[in-house]
């Protein structure tokens, strides 16, 4: 049989979503999937000196005597990928894709040939099965402390699984809409921050929304003001599902963030900014355009408003929201294209 390897040094953050999608589909494709802890020479060499290694799952597909190496990229940045990795892997898959900003990477033909968009927005979960678990002791090697040890077996812990989001789609509404949204702390998050606390300001003051409202993380000064208290993954769903409307801001680095998954995967309207990642792919789609549209606080506000006061409108687009994200951008959808682009002609 042949056989996928995932090495266990990524966050669940950002490889749950891969292996969950891959474990559905692996049983189909006979194919056996695993996490390995131990960790390759080749992937030591490769990732030395990398801070972002914890945002990047890495496998290989063992087919008899054939191997091969692939990674997913799903760093919040267009601009940068992993020169050590890109040279490792075969195929090197990435999230967060902008065609404008790899053509101005120094890259070999052979090397930006690799580089595959992805086009999966990804979100916290965890897969069922425990042999899927992330590595859970420490590697001195790859700098891996009890600290990362900690994180990780909280995620275990909090992720929910596909089965839970789906579960969460049947929960009745409480509120119009959840706006819980983190504040950073470097300098160059400043615009981010500022859109959000914008947002969240008018949102606060609107008596003809009823939101529930709050700013988390690096909160100084006037984000203070809005200082909410920070809950699990999984109460965060529970309260984000049980609102009538999503609304979704960008991520860092103008890259699609975890929420713009989670408000799809949970069949909700979205009231959004305009999606900047490989544009031409996700506009495409089938009510990207009428929902991500509105790039000013004001703006946000209003459109919440005129589309909290239309039902049939917000209904149809959650209906529409469910069936895009089953049909094109769930794990299962993201573990076919993986494979479609790994499996050799021939092989499993």
């Amino acid at each position: 049989m042949s056989s996928i390897i995932h090495f266990g040094l990524c966050d669940l953050a950002y490889c749950g979503y891969v292996l969950s999608g891959l474990a559905e589909v692996a049983s189909e494709r006979d194919l056996e999937l695993r996490t390995e802890l131990r960790v390759p020479g080749w992937l030591r060499k490769a990732a030395d000196g990398h801070e972002h290694m914890q945002m990047i799952p890495v496998f290989e597909f063992r087919d008899g005597a054939k191997t091969s190496r692939f990674c997913v990229d799903a760093h919040d940045k267009a601009y940068v990928v992993h020169p050590g990795l890109l040279e490792a892997v075969d195929v090197y898959f990435k999230v967060n894709f902008q065609p404008d900003a790899i053509e101005e990477l120094e890259l070999s033909p052979d090397d930006r040939d690799k580089i595959i968009p992805l086009r999966t927005p990804f979100m916290p979960i965890t897969a069922d099965s425990w042999s899927l678990r992330p590595r859970l002791q420490p590697a001195p090697s790859m700098n891996w402390g009890p600290r990362d040890v900690a994180r990780r077996t909280r995620q275990l812990r909090d992720f929910p699984t596909m089965d839970r989001i789906h579960q969460l789609r049947e929960l009745p509404k409480e509120r119009d809409l959840l706006f819980i949204m983190r504040i950073y702390a470097q300098p160059h998050h400043q615009p981010v921050n500022e859109f959000r606390y914008e947002v969240a300001r008018r949102l606060a003051a609107n008596d003809n929304i009823d939101a529930t409202v709050g700013l988390i993380g690096h909160l100084e000064g006037k984000f203070a003001e809005l200082a909410a208290k920070q809950v699990t993954p999984q109460e965060h769903l529970r309260r984000l599902a049980s609102s009538r409307l999503g609304v979704y801001v960008l991520g860092t680095h103008n890259c699609l963030s975890f929420k713009f998954c989670e408000l799809l995967a949970l069949g909700l309207p979205i009231v959004g900014q305009s999606i900047l990642q490989d544009t031409d792919f996700f506009y495409s789609l089938p009510g990207v355009s009428e929902q991500f549209q509105h790039d000013e606080p004001d703006e946000l506000v209003a459109a919440i408003e005129a589309t909290l006061d239309k039902p049939g409108v917000y209904e149809a687009n959650a209906a529409a929201n469910r069936r895009l994200f089953d049909e094109q951008l769930s794990p299962r959808s993201s573990a076919e294209r993986i494979l479609n682009h790994v499996l050799v002609p021939n092989g499993a």
